[in-house]
């Protein structure tokens, strides 16, 4: 109700088979998923430390995009669980168990609290063109401003950069990233910011483990750093 109260103009579907008929079979242009917020986020008598995280989207089935299914973290599902009340229902298979897991190990390690979470996307617009979802490229002046109204609306004390895509997005090189993952802490628009490993996929795997754990360790030392000044 209060979504249709305040987006009037938006369409409405009444079953999953009128939006069937009336969507396109197969999207052709990549956006952002809309952000994910802690239910104690907004609520201002509410005291907890206000962390924002900005995530890479990935088309990759293993990763996936953890905002889009950010909404199953607060379940803690087990792996039955899991797979037969959501994994098995996708048509196509992305974010398995072993990436919620991990992402849930990773909040955990570095006490990010998801009732004070905000979680969105790095890459919020797309060029418009005729090429393929996955050879689109981003518009990365377009997609800055964005975040940064993202920023200034919703003042959060701590920001995560998870990865290099949403490092790069604010004037880093990418050949910069692995100075500063896991070692550095810098400021986003005068906010304490840490550069964080992308945490699903394959970065965390085979002969990326050991320079994956590195980078891990090193930004839950900083996130015990940073937290013991609020």
């Amino acid at each position: 109700m209060l979504i249709k109260k305040h987006c009037s103009h938006t369409r409405y579907f009444h079953s999953i088979d009128q939006m069937k008929e009336i969507l396109p079979k197969k999207s052709i242009q990549r956006g952002a998923d809309l952000p994910f917020w802690g239910e104690k986020y907004f609520l201002k008598e509410e005291k907890g430390l206000r962390t924002m995280i900005i995530a890479q989207d990935s088309l990759s089935e293993d990763a996936g995009s953890i905002v889009f299914y950010a909404p199953l973290l607060p379940l803690n599902w087990d792996k039955k669980i899991y797979n037969t009340q959501f994994y098995n229902h996708l048509p196509k298979k992305t974010f398995g168990y072993n990436s919620y897991q991990d992402v849930l190990f990773a909040l955990n390690s570095w006490q990010v609290n998801l009732d004070f979470l905000y979680l969105t996307d790095a890459r919020k617009v797309y060029e418009a063109n005729n090429l393929s979802k996955e050879h689109q490229k981003i518009d990365k002046v377009t997609s800055f401003e964005f975040i940064k109204k993202e920023i200034e609306f919703i003042k959060p004390q701590l920001i995560y950069l998870l990865g290099a895509q949403s490092f790069t997005l604010f004037g880093y090189k990418r050949e910069q990233f692995s100075e500063y993952v896991g070692s550095k802490i810098i400021e986003i628009e005068h906010i304490p910011t840490i550069v964080a490993p992308f945490i699903t996929g394959n970065g965390n795997k085979g002969s990326n483990k050991e320079r994956f754990v590195k980078r891990f360790e090193g930004t839950q030392a900083l996130s015990l750093q940073l937290r013991e000044n609020f």
